[in-house]
């Protein structure tokens, strides 16, 4: 470490990377990184499911980071390895982003536990969302995500608070106002009356609006928030049918590709093995019939071809239709999958009404077909039913 020289760590995830002018300004970016992340170490979060894997993880890997960096620090790889597996990536939010700072805040509001399962999903470590700390953390992530969050919330209180005092201020000025007015031009006693009930009926209309704008505001977060749980619900209830229906589409596709590869490879060779079967035969009939001078050998022969051949195209028929059933199969799936996403988009943007929904939800959950062919039976090339064809024609 005595020779100054740059590093530079790609990740996946972060088109620039870092970038560090020697080990002193990195040591530095891993020792601020630590210290940021602090309450990853408390104990209630080494106990959660969801929480642990993730702050063991990020402990292990910044030990063994300032291990290389004081023992082998021209071991890069290694030292890359380790900072990728560290950062996620990339996906680990860094000092002075946006989502850094809002899970800092998460984390002095909330608690570590729900700031460390907020990190667990940032970064994908997640087990299961079952538990209340992951409801939390999902609905905080996706208010923050919206731009709907605590300090907004706060701000329309304190605008209100402001207000509200103003309007004490311009009340008591008012009131002063007019017992000035009173002692100064000595107004009578009616009219000052008169003003005073002005006043207090401008205060009582000033105080009605005033509630009535709260109501709104919290009225808007309750229905934005009741909005927020709906589509995490529809989110939780459709992500199993498409991963199904993904993987099913997956599934036949690939069977179909093999389906695909049998028939260009039955056409290759099973042509020109039945070609040359067929020459062999008319050979064989040939010589039969000049040897013997009896054609009915060479009807015997003929046969055995139309058998071959007939067997062979029944075959390459079965295949096909095996390839064209995979084939159909792969394109339902991986329809249903897509109505299933469009769906939820649509429930998302809250653009859908019942009836809708049920028009949708008809065909999506229709009966699936498994693709099989009925009529794959081979064709009755008996003398009987070769003549009774002939002789209806």
């Amino acid at each position: 470490m005595s020779e100054a020289r740059s590093l530079y760590f790609s990740l996946s995830h972060a088109a620039d990377g870092l970038f560090f002018q020697d080990f002193e300004e990195f040591t530095n970016f891993v020792g601020e990184l630590k210290a940021s992340y602090y309450w990853l170490e408390n104990s209630d979060v080494r106990l959660n499911s969801n929480t642990s894997s993730l702050s063991k993880a990020f402990s292990d890997n910044i030990v063994n980071i300032f291990n290389i960096i004081r023992d082998s620090p021209d071991d890069l790889t290694e030292l890359t390895l380790l900072v990728q597996r560290t950062l996620f990536d990339g996906r680990f939010p860094l000092p002075k982003a946006e989502v850094f700072n809002f899970i800092q805040s998460v984390q002095k509001d909330y608690g570590p536990v729900i700031a460390a399962t907020i990190l667990s999903i940032t970064v994908d470590r997640m087990n299961n969302y079952n538990d209340l700390e992951s409801i939390s953390a999902l609905v905080l992530l996706n208010n923050f995500k919206e731009g709907v969050t605590r300090r907004r919330s706060r701000a329309v209180a304190g605008s209100l608070r402001k207000y509200d005092a103003r309007f004490k201020t311009l009340l008591r000025t008012m009131t002063s106002d007019a017992l000035r007015a009173r002692q100064s031009s000595k107004i009578s006693r009616a009219k000052e009356n008169e003003k005073l009930k002005k006043i207090r009926q401008i205060a009582v209309r000033q105080m009605r609006a005033s509630s009535q704008t709260r109501r709104k505001e919290m009225h808007a977060v309750l229905e934005e928030l009741r909005k927020t749980k709906e589509v995490y619900q529809n989110f939780m209830s459709l992500k199993a049918p498409v991963e199904y229906w993904r993987t099913k589409s997956t599934s036949h596709q690939a069977e179909a590709q093999k389906y695909k590869k049998i028939i260009i490879k039955y056409g290759k060779w099973g042509t020109s093995l039945l070609v040359a079967f067929l020459l062999i035969i008319a050979i064989i009939s040939i010589i039969v019939w000049k040897m013997t001078n009896e054609i009915s050998f060479n009807f015997l022969f003929l046969s055995i071809a139309v058998l071959i051949t007939t067997v062979a195209f029944w075959f390459a028929r079965i295949v096909v239709k095996m390839y064209l059933s995979e084939h159909h199969l792969s394109v339902d799936a991986e329809e249903r999958a897509v109505m299933i996403t469009t769906y939820l988009a649509l429930i998302e943007k809250g653009s859908l009404t019942a009836g809708e929904k049920t028009l949708i939800l008809t065909p999506l959950f229709r009966p699936s077909s498994d693709g099989l062919i009925k009529d794959d039976a081979p064709a009755d090339i008996s003398l009987g039913s070769v003549l009774s064809k002939y002789l209806n024609k």
